[in-house]
């Protein structure tokens, strides 16, 4: 939920050769629990002011618009469906409609998630690197990590996100070890693992965790080293050796 910003639905009509046309269009009922209500979450109005779209020759679009409400209270996602319906002149094609989702901006962790540039000491030396933050779709102290570890981009490999939990504070973030994140032709487990001291010499055994805090500024700093290891079975029990390496220190800086 964002008031300042809008969603500019275009409807469109082809192929009239001289004859012209209108569409009515309608919020389709939906009693569920993430149902997004009009006028609660969000209001719509279309550029002529009618609740009718007509089409000519000269007119092949008309647009219907979506103005989210921000309630300022979070109560989750929710979703409604916009459907074209009693066309005269024309024949409704197979996209007669659109599920729209209305994203909740009130999330607890809504300062955490979002985009991140990385900038950390690889196996290449200092490097930077984006990061993405997303949220859990069910569980609010859950956040999910895409290509944290540097390795999965130098290395061009799949990049799955891996899972970290905020803590009550919201000042620290853990991440568990040996988490998937890829798997190649020779690999079929590629897993973020994690070590201490300074040069890495310690692993943090599996059932353990990277730690990431966050600053009063909003940056996060990972404090572990995060290795990213190749495994030769699908358990992820027999290591194979290492793909790369971030050193600890990491520090992620949004966007």
């Amino acid at each position: 939920e964002n008031s300042t910003d809008s969603l500019v639905i275009e409807v469109l009509c082809s192929s009239l050769n001289g004859v012209s046309a209108e569409v009515s269009f309608s919020i389709v009922e939906d009693t569920t629990a993430t149902a997004a209500k009009v006028g609660e979450l969000f209001t719509y109005y279309t550029t002529t002011g009618k609740d009718t779209l007509s089409f000519d020759n000269k007119t092949t679009s008309q647009y219907i618009i979506v103005k989210p409400i921000d309630n300022e209270e979070f109560g989750g996602d929710k979703k409604f469906t916009l459907q074209l319906k009693d066309a005269k002149g024309a024949n409704l094609g197979a996209s007669n409609t659109i599920t729209i989702a209305v994203v909740d901006n009130e999330h607890p962790l809504a300062a955490i998630l979002g985009s991140y540039t990385a900038s950390g000491t690889t196996y290449n030396g200092p490097s930077t690197w984006d990061v993405t933050i997303a949220k859990d779709e069910k569980d609010l102290n859950t956040v999910w990590f895409t290509n944290l570890p540097a390795a999965s981009i130098a290395l061009g490999i799949d990049g799955r996100p891996i899972y970290g939990v905020v803590n009550e504070d919201k000042t620290e973030i853990l991440i568990p070890v040996h988490q998937q994140i890829a798997t190649s032709s020779n690999y079929p487990y590629v897993a973020v693992d994690g070590a201490d001291g300074e040069e890495g010499e310690e692993d943090i055994p599996e059932g353990g965790n990277l730690v990431a805090t966050i600053g009063a500024d909003g940056t996060i700093t990972v404090q572990n080293w995060m290795i990213v290891n190749a495994y030769t079975d699908e358990g992820g029990t027999s290591l194979a050796g290492y793909f790369g390496y971030v050193e600890k220190g990491a520090v992620l800086t949004k966007k």
